[in-house]
């Protein structure tokens, strides 16, 4: 996909969601007045939950893979460091008081190694905060039904946050938000590309009416075109 087009699905979908309103003011609530020496956003984004750890680092980095976010990031937060690398490249020599890691999982092969290599950037009593859809709800019942076809990595959250309780500390908080949409086709659409990242225009072709079942299904649940979703904060102690 070309810059155009990413940014304008996501500019879409963020203009859809009261996710990053909802999750960012958990975020606020769940670090109340605590300050940061260092912290660390992995996959910063267009900075829609990093607000929050700016107003408490004294010196923040913000990790992001894609240059297009480069100047708008820095543009956001005037003093910041903005790393454009991904987290599998990326060499840090600092550690860090506060790493957040928001809807960035999905994308890596192995999730357990992933939070251990952000860990060991932890400062000793450092916090990981993780944020993510779990395993229940329509976002759920999408990813588990097209299991074969998707092109993310989507191990079941339940599974994944047992084996996290078994080694480490960590609180959980769980909240659910909505995604709408205006028509049909923008729910048929979004579901093929960014919930099960079907790339290939053949693919979505071959699985267009199970798709658009789905999103007729949606339409009679809540008399709108639109998903209900379930997620969870994690906040990970070293």
């Amino acid at each position: 996909m070309g810059k155009s087009g990413y940014f304008r699905k996501y500019t879409q979908y963020y203009a859809q969601t009261d996710e990053k309103v909802i999750a960012r003011g958990m975020l606020e609530k769940l670090l109340g007045d605590v300050k940061f020496s260092k912290a660390l956003d992995v996959g910063a984004g267009a900075g829609e939950m990093t607000l929050p750890l700016y107003q408490r680092a004294s010196a923040l980095t913000l990790l992001e893979k894609r240059p297009e976010y480069e100047e708008k990031l820095s543009a956001l937060f005037p003093g910041a460091c903005v790393l454009i690398d991904s987290i599998n490249e990326a060499q840090f020599s600092d550690r860090f008081d506060c790493i957040l890691y928001s809807h960035g999982l999905y994308y890596q092969k192995d999730w357990m190694a992933i939070c251990n290599q952000l860990l060991n950037l932890l400062s000793p009593g450092g916090k990981l905060i993780v944020i993510m859809n779990v395993d229940s709800g329509d976002w759920w019942s999408l990813v588990s039904k097209y299991s074969a076809i998707k092109e993310f990595s989507y191990t079941p959250f339940s599974q994944f946050k047992k084996e996290l309780e078994k080694k480490l500390k960590m609180d959980s908080h769980p909240f659910s938000y909505s995604v709408g949409f205006g028509s049909a086709d923008e729910l048929i659409s979004f579901i093929g590309e960014t919930v099960l990242g079907i790339s290939k225009a053949e693919v979505f072709m071959e699985h267009f009416e199970s798709i658009s079942f789905d999103a007729r299904r949606f339409l009679q649940k809540y008399g709108s075109f639109k998903m209900k979703w379930d997620a969870e904060i994690l906040v990970i102690q070293k």
